[in-house]
Order: C-alpha cells, then sequence, then structure tokens
C-alpha cells in the first residue's frame, strides 16, 4: 500500500487579468510551470523503513525508493501538514489556470470553461501532464479548481472525514526554501530520516542532491507543488 509523490517547480511571474480587481488592479500573479520537478516514485511509511516487524523487507527497499520515502516523510509530517487545518488557505495551491483553446470546436473537449483572470488575484499556470501520476486523473484540474481558495469549505469536509490531502484534490504548495530548511533540520537534528538515509551512500547522495536542487531554487522564490496518485 502507498501512493505516487511529485512535486513540480513552479517560478512567480505576473499576467495581464482578463478583468479588473475589485480596487482596480489590471494584472495577477500567474505562477509558471518550470517543466522540471522530482519525482519520488512509490512512497510507504517510513515505518516500513525503520519498524523492526518490516526487517525482513529491508532489502527490497533500493536507495531510490529509500531517499524517497525518507524525504517525502520529512516534508508532509515535517512542513506541509503541520498546523494543516488551519493552514489551507497557505497550502492550498492556487487556481489552475484554464486556457482558451486554439479552436472553438475543442471547448466541449477541455471540459473545463477558460480561465477568467480577475486582477490582483493568485494563479497556477502549469502543464496538466506534469502532474499525471501511475493512476492519471483525467478531472485534475476540475477538481483542484473546485477546492482552491475554499478553506472553510475544506476544513469542514476533512473534519467530516469526507476529505483528505492525501487522497483528494487540491494540490498542495510550499516554498523551495521552506522544504530545503526542513531537510537541513533532519540532518541537524538527527532525525530518524536523516539516520536511514545516511545508512546507504547512494540514498544519501540523492538527499544531497535534492536538497541542494531546493536551497538553490529557494533563492528564485521558486515554490514546490505537490502531486500525489
Amino acid at each position: 500500500m502507498g501512493f505516487e509523490a511529485k512535486i513540480v517547480f513552479v517560478l512567480p511571474g505576473t499576467a495581464k487579468a482578463d478583468q479588473q480587481g475589485p480596487n482596480g488592479e489590471a494584472e495577477c500573479a500567474v505562477w509558471k510551470d518550470s517543466n522540471w520537478g522530482i519525482d519520488f516514485g512509490h512512497i510507504t511509511r517510513l515505518e516500513k523503513l525503520t519498524g523492526e516487524r518490516f526487517q525482513h523487507l529491508r532489502s527490497s527497499f533500493h536507495p531510490f525508493r529509500r531517499a524517497g520515502i525518507c524525504v517525502m516523510n520529512r516534508f508532509l509530517h515535517s512542513c506541509v501538514f503541520v498546523d494543516f487545518e488551519n493552514r489551507f488557505d497557505e497550502r492550498c495551491a492556487p487556481e489552475i489556470v484554464v486556457p482558451k483553446p486554439f479552436f472553438a470546436f475543442a471547448d466541449e473537449e477541455m471540459g473545463n470553461e477558460p480561465t477568467v483572470k480577475i486582477g490582483g488575484r493568485i494563479y497556477l499556470s502549469v502543464n496538466e501532464r506534469s502532474f499525471k501520476g501511475c493512476m492519471g486523473n483525467d478531472t485534475l484540474v476540475e477538481d483542484h479548481n473546485a477546492a482552491a481558495g475554499k478553506p472553510e469549505a475544506l476544513r469542514r469536509l476533512l473534519k467530516s472525514g469526507k476529505w483528505h490531502p492525501m487522497v483528494n484534490p487540491p494540490l498542495l504548495w510550499a516554498t523551495c526554501a521552506e522544504l530545503a530548511d526542513c531537510l537541513d533540520k533532519a540532518e541537524n537534528e538527527k532525525h530518524e530520516v536523516w539516520e536511514e538515509i545516511q545508512a546507504d551512500s547512494v540514498s544519501k547522495a540523492l538527499f544531497l542532491s535534492w536538497r541542494e536542487s531546493l536551497r538553490n531554487l529557494g533563492t528564485v522564490d521558486a515554490r514546490s507543488v505537490f502531486r500525489f496518485s
């Protein structure tokens, strides 16, 4: 049991709004797909690497999978999901821009109305294929946009047990600098994630390379958008 996890990097930008904002804003913020990300592959609980009852499985966790499990465990439980219920508006990625079709007859095939960008708002412009997981999701954009920017509705669903961010939209995001700091703390505090990582030289190399990439992207204010499937 588990899930596929990846992050896609997006960079800050602006675009002309289709409609003026409430204060006359003529532009909106648009975070644009960098066409680069990290696919962490199949993720299970860290317990399966560190728990005694799973010791017989240790040899089946090759270095890449070991590194992916450890890093994603750190991201989710020490960063993204910390005080999550009160931080929906911060952790939920913005509405995804649905572009106008090149041809009029393409409207029906898209299944989504083109986005009317409103001045002063924040949007996400990404290649939908960047987020396709092993299971795919033909309604990814529609599902995400139905939830984006509605923290109170999501909070009620979370409390009712009818929704959970690990198995349902929306897409989540965090700054690359924040994620790099999260991995720094794992090493500095000798967290179990770090102890497990450094036990394997290839896993450690992957951990360090991912952290360095995140740190460098943080210098240009890039963000990471999470996709689970």
